[in-house]
């Protein structure tokens, strides 16, 4: 019983060490385009903003993000949702996303930092992408890409404007 209670207090001491080292981190060298705070209540939870990355079809765009850490952070990677609505073949409906750093991919050396970078080069490389959550999505930008840059900038315009 002793070493279960040992193990989760070592395990909640190296959570919480590493959120405030990210968060530092972040403070320290901000990630352009990307703002963040962490809740005064939970420091697990936080909020912010992600701006459309200039020259994409996302430019002049702003979108809302929550990221939540789970109790085994950085052994996994935390939840990162876009809580306003966007048009990418990555991201689907209920803001959900895959990028490999967050699933598959993840490593304890990972920070929030790199993830923020990944988000921001999946925007940018949107054209580039050949799979995702949005099959229908990647179908148009595989066919037909002008349709796609002109339903994301529309998409852009009426949710994230």
């Amino acid at each position: 019983m002793y070493c279960r209670l040992a193990y989760e207090l070592l395990h909640l001491i190296v959570m919480t060490a590493r959120i405030l080292a990210d968060y530092k981190a972040f403070n320290i060298n901000p990630v352009k385009g990307i703002s963040f705070k962490m809740n005064e209540k939970d420091m697990k939870k936080w909020t912010g903003t992600l701006l459309g990355p200039a020259g994409s079809p996302y430019e002049g765009g702003m979108w809302d993000l929550r990221i939540e850490f789970t109790e085994d952070y950085p052994f996994k990677a935390p939840k990162v949702l876009f809580t306003t609505p966007i048009y990418h073949p990555c991201i689907d409906k209920n803001g959900k996303f895959c990028i490999p750093i967050l699933n598959e991919q993840w490593n304890v050396g990972y920070t929030v930092v790199d993830i923020f970078k990944e988000l921001l080069k999946m925007l940018t490389e949107a054209l580039a992408i050949r799979s995702g959550e949005s099959t229908e999505i990647v179908m148009e930008i595989v066919n037909k890409p002008d349709d796609f840059v002109k339903h994301a900038k529309e998409h852009t315009k009426k949710h994230a404007a």
